[in-house]
């Protein structure tokens, strides 16, 4: 009982060390439930942005990892153990967003308020994968879910159990932001796989997650920095666990669920029993849903990634998770599933050696595939934005940037900005003449709709407004 007791300290603390960030507040008492990110939200109006430490509870199985975070022993299905986390949230009137620094800088939780969705995933129970197999940096692995930035090599990199320090860069009214940073400089590496082949690479990866007062949208800002004279191979991916649209607690995607994204073909790089033959190409739509993976894959975008989004819809209540993102500087688009049957047939709570799981992953980098380097020159430093936010009442996408998304079919235009409750316009012009024009209120759990039959859309533009500032300003 006392080796037992021991081993499970061992763990937590090694897994989940305090975060040399500045908290000045006091975090409140752990939770009694699993994944619980709802109870501490506020269930009145705020009309402001709050920024507040809290405590989380995590369930997985009991591992025993070393000072290299590697495993120690031989895993045969350990006990299922609770961990707690110190994160931060970010809330508004319309998100609520818990932070976890502790964990590999991740984004965990994305609460949208109108509807009482989850649009990320977590892992109810997490187990333990790839052991030794040469898959991963620490030769295994154990999701937990969110949104995370990887580097400096591909497959999770090396951060993502890894206490990353944070500061709180802005507590306003207006606007909250939390800055993460963490330095490849760490000598008591591992030996990796040999595939891992980038050493320690010197580079600073820093995030920083930004909420507006009035916006559903969370800014991700990424910069990556080389201290060093010289140039230096590396690779980043922000890897997002996508379940849009599911009931607290109980995240998951269905058979139903859709990638939605401006991507025309992909190439086949892997697939377990080969049920995609790898370097062939198909076209997006082959593979699009979820109930179409036959077992676990990967994909690229082919060639590569040319505008500047994409995200998973729910098609059983029309709600997407957006990712927006300058793709010039990030052209890789990765897909990766489980597999439909794989991920829905597993009681994580029950199986302590199987970690599929029901979600959709998809991962945006510098380099075009995972084991392709990517380079910063001496005294680099690499800077870009990602946004993510949900959108409501969309049955497909058409184009999306930072301030809204909207699709257009059979003359039935749907749009979905990101700030509920205020006055939009838009105009539909064509060879420079306006010919529609109207205003529109944003819903806060609705897209609006317009039917525009009455008019002829060749060679037709759609121009959306707010504050006579051109929000979205794109070819129909």
């Amino acid at each position: 009982m006392k080796k037992n007791i021991l081993l499970i300290f061992l763990t937590l603390f090694i897994f989940s060390c305090t975060s040399k960030g500045t908290d000045n507040s006091v975090i409140l008492e752990a939770p009694d439930t699993y994944n619980d990110f709802y109870s501490y939200l506020s269930g009145e109006e705020l009309n402001k942005t709050l920024l507040h430490p809290q405590r989380i509870k995590w369930r997985h199985r009991e591992v025993q990892i070393g000072p290299d975070y590697t495993l120690e022993g031989r895993y045969t299905g350990g006990d299922l153990v609770g961990q707690y986390f110190d994160v931060l949230v970010m809330e508004n009137d319309y998100v609520g967003i818990t932070l976890l620094p502790d964990m590999g800088g991740r984004l965990l939780s994305y609460y949208y308020k109108p509807t009482g969705h989850e649009q990320l995933y977590q892992n109810p129970a997490g187990t333990p994968f790839g052991i030794g197999n040469g898959a991963f940096y620490y030769n295994w692995l154990m999701v937990y879910g969110g949104l995370f930035p990887t580097f400096p090599e591909p497959e999770h990199g090396k951060t993502w159990l890894v206490p990353w320090e944070y500061k709180i860069v802005e507590d306003s009214e207006d606007r909250v932001a939390v800055e993460m940073w963490y330095t490849d400089d760490r000598e008591e590496s591992p030996t990796p796989p040999h595939k891992f082949n980038n050493g320690v690479t010197g580079i600073t990866s820093r995030v920083t997650y930004r909420l507006e007062k009035d916006s559903t949208a969370v800014e991700m800002k990424v910069e990556l920095r080389n201290p060093s004279r010289q140039d230096v191979p590396y690779e980043y991916w922000t890897c997002i666990t996508f379940a849009p649209g599911s009931e607290p607690g109980n995240s998951r995607t269905d058979g139903n669920a859709r990638i939605v994204a401006p991507v025309e073909e992909v190439i086949a790089d892997y697939s377990a029993n080969n049920w995609m033959l790898s370097g062939q190409t198909w076209p997006l739509s082959k593979f699009d849903q979820l109930d179409e993976w036959k077992n676990e894959g990967i994909l690229y975008a082919y060639p590569r990634m040319t505008e500047n989004w994409y995200g998973v819809l729910n098609q059983n209540n029309q709600e997407a998770f957006l990712r927006i993102g300058d793709n010039s500087i990030t052209p890789g688009l990765k897909f990766w599933t489980w597999g439909h049957r794989q991920g829905e047939n597993v009681d994580p709570l029950e199986s302590s050696m199987n970690g599929a799981r029901p979600y959709i992953e998809l991962w945006s980098g510098n380099s075009l595939k995972f084991f392709s380097d990517a380079t910063l020159e001496g005294r680099e430093t690499l800077g870009w934005s990602e946004y993510y936010y949900p959108t409501i009442g969309l049955d497909d996408i058409s184009y999306a940037n930072e301030f809204g998304a909207f699709y257009l079919e059979d003359n039935i235009l749907k749009i979905s900005m990101n700030q509920p409750g205020e006055d939009y316009e838009f105009q539909i012009t064509s060879d420079d003449s306006v010919i529609w024009e109207e205003g529109f209120t944003q819903g806060f759990d609705a897209a609006s709709s317009f039917d525009l039959s009455e008019i002829s859309l060749g060679n037709a533009k759609l121009t959306v407004l707010y504050n006579s500032r051109k929000y979205i300003n794109q070819d129909l």
